[in-house]
């Protein structure tokens, strides 16, 4: 799935929350194996990522300007 918006520019507790509810609702997601939450804009882009294997999970930030 892959949802996009214009110029959001959220306040950073509305990036916060975003986060949060996004990270909430992978946990009801038993089979979900991978998320990405990008932000891109023409200067800098930066994600959100969530993977998992066998046995761990994991979370990764990255950011470029």
């Amino acid at each position: 799935m892959q949802l996009f918006s214009d110029g959001w520019g959220g306040h950073p507790k509305e990036i916060d929350a975003l986060l949060y509810e996004a990270g909430m609702t992978a946990l009801r997601m038993l089979r979900l194996r991978a998320l990405a939450i990008w932000d891109g804009r023409q200067e800098h882009a930066c994600a959100f990522v969530y993977h998992t294997d066998r046995n761990y999970a994991y979370l990764t930030w990255r950011g470029r300007h």
